[in-house]
């Protein structure tokens, strides 16, 4: 396992995955998505990926899915895929906003979807094909969420990472991501943080403003 790989694992135990490793200090959901994906494991291990879609089953509401969405202009056709392929995933499962990324993939791909490698054609006879995968072109076997018993406890995990925690209390929004970024002391002020989180300086401004005047008050 190399360094990276130490880090991935060390987010995914901060966000709930039992991992007997050092937890990083509140990671961020989108980022680590994004991670896992670029990771370059799968489909060869398919290990992070089925923790990436038991976690999203589960904590699936505390995503951002705007915040995902723009940090998906970085990713590879092949990654772009399996990124369409999760969010299929996520959007048969009831959460309908997941439908802004495979509209926005779909539109990056156009017509015809480029078709890419994936297991083995003899393992996919013994098998069969993932369907939301195969969406984007990717045939890959059927791609399920881990073992349950692989979470940690849900109220500790949102009380430890301030991401999820804001984000259960006022929405998966980018009120609930300024809160986290100006409490633990992401940016120093409304320009930083609007380059943090990708804003414009007038939404970044306004957010800020209002915290300030909320610290003043003890608020937060």
């Amino acid at each position: 396992m190399n360094k990276s790989d130490d880090s991935l694992r060390d987010s995914w135990a901060s966000l709930g995955i039992a991992f007997n490793t050092k937890a990083t200090d509140h990671a961020n959901p989108e980022q680590t998505i994004i991670e896992t994906i670029k990771s370059g494991e799968f489909p060869g291990d398919r290990k992070m990926f089925g923790l990436m879609l038991l976690w999203l089953e589960n904590y699936m509401d505390l995503v951002h899915v705007e915040r995902l969405k723009y940090l998906m202009k970085d990713l590879s056709p092949f990654q772009l895929a399996l990124l369409g392929g999760i969010a299929k995933k996520c959007l048969s499962k009831g959460d309908l906003r997941f439908k802004t990324i495979i509209k926005e993939i779909e539109k990056r791909f156009g017509k015809n979807s480029p078709k890419f490698e994936g297991d083995d054609e003899l393992y996919l006879k013994l098998k069969g094909v993932d369907a939301d995968f195969l969406c984007f072109g990717v045939k890959v076997a059927p791609m399920h969420a881990d073992e349950s018993k692989k979470l940690l406890k849900r109220d500790q995990v949102i009380k430890n990472n301030a991401w999820l925690r804001n984000r259960l209390v006022f929405g998966s929004n980018l009120r609930a991501d300024f809160i986290t970024v100006f409490t633990l002391g992401l940016a120093q002020n409304a320009y930083q943080a609007s380059k943090l989180l990708s804003c414009s300086a007038n939404a970044s401004y306004r957010n800020w403003k209002d915290l300030e005047e909320a610290r003043g008050l003890d608020f937060v």
